[in-house]
């Protein structure tokens, strides 16, 4: 395991346990419960497909119908874009948590370079926190019209637009974070944000 891929579980782990924490005990919820980080993947996997599927099997039936490319590619675009809003989101949501709980500055005193300290926030919100799992919101409909179509070109575009908007939403989400009041503040995270 590489310096990245610990430092990404332990802040999903830390944040993780710092807002059960915050939060009281209720009748469903346990704050001495383990951490599961691939069971809330799972769930995000499960809703994220539900959609992909029901907007898929519409343009699949429009281009049944119609015999144009239009209604696939379209359907495909908004699913695109609903994943980068979501991965982005994803993004800025833990690295404001990351700032908010104070988990980075510690790890910039010490002998970490400032790389492998945003390496693990990135692999942190690849892994853990949504990135990709809001893949499901695509994939889902490109198996559909590969199957109706045959066209196996999709795949490759998909593949292209999907990796070119997690960039979009990578660069989103820390740009969003860096305008937050807690960058702001400190002279640290300003420099590395």
């Amino acid at each position: 395991m590489t310096v990245t891929l610990k430092l990404a579980k332990i802040f999903a782990k830390e944040i993780i346990y710092r807002s059960r924490k915050a939060r009281r005990k209720s009748f469903f919820y346990d704050p001495n419960k383990p951490i599961s980080l691939w069971k809330n993947n799972l769930v995000q996997i499960i809703a994220f497909a539900f959609p992909s599927i029901c907007i898929g099997s519409v343009c699949v039936n429009l281009y049944l119908e119609t015999g144009s490319f239009l209604p696939l590619i379209l359907g495909l675009g908004f699913l695109g874009v609903l994943q980068a809003s979501v991965a982005g989101y994803s993004v800025a949501s833990i690295v404001n948590m990351l700032i908010e709980h104070r988990l980075i500055e510690p790890l910039l005193t010490r002998p970490i370079s400032v790389s492998e300290v945003w390496g693990g926030v990135i692999l942190a919100g690849l892994l853990y926190w949504g990135v990709l799992t809001s893949f499901a919101l695509v994939i889902p409909m490109v198996v559909l019209i590969v199957y109706v179509t045959g066209n196996l070109l999709i795949i490759l575009t998909s593949i292209l637009m999907m990796s070119a908007l997690t960039i979009l939403a990578f660069g989103i989400g820390f740009m969003a974070t860096a305008l937050s009041p807690g960058v702001k503040r400190s002279r640290i995270l300003r420099g590395v944000t």
